[in-house]
């Protein structure tokens, strides 16, 4: 993620500003919000774990949660 990033969630909200946190995952929008990116963030070693990459409307399924 780089020091852009941050080292929180309101960090990386600032940073994406589309992006959402949802629970402990921050969902990303992709390609003008026709896809989803699920990850997990490491904060502390700024790593991104992606869990998914999903058409907006199997996100809304809510399956990933």
């Amino acid at each position: 993620m780089g020091n852009a990033a941050g080292s929180n969630p309101a960090d990386v909200k600032r940073t994406f500003s589309d992006a959402s946190l949802v629970g402990d995952k921050v969902v990303f929008n992709v390609a003008q919000n026709r896809y989803r990116l699920i990850a997990w963030v490491a904060y502390r070693a700024q790593e991104v774990f992606i869990k998914a990459i999903l058409t907006h409307k199997d996100y809304d399924k809510g399956d990933w949660k």
